[in-house]
């Protein structure tokens, strides 16, 4: 079965004080949902990364992206 389409991913950064630092969103071609939410981590990880953040907290509401496998 093919579970391909499109979906959205997106994410906020936010400082230590909960306070908006940016919004990210966009649409992307994916395989699975967990491919989605995953891809929509990974980009948020690079904008930070790119932006010069290196503490960050992950937070993320889905017990299917937490327990996958490293």
């Amino acid at each position: 079965k093919d579970n391909s389409g499109f979906a959205t991913i997106g994410g906020v950064l936010r400082d230590k004080y909960s306070r908006w630092i940016l919004g990210f969103n966009w649409f992307v071609v994916i395989f699975s949902i967990l491919n989605a939410k995953l891809w929509g981590i990974q980009e948020g990880l690079a904008i930070a990364l790119d932006r010069g953040f290196n503490r960050l907290i992950i937070f993320y509401y889905s017990q299917e992206v937490v327990q996958v496998p490293l």
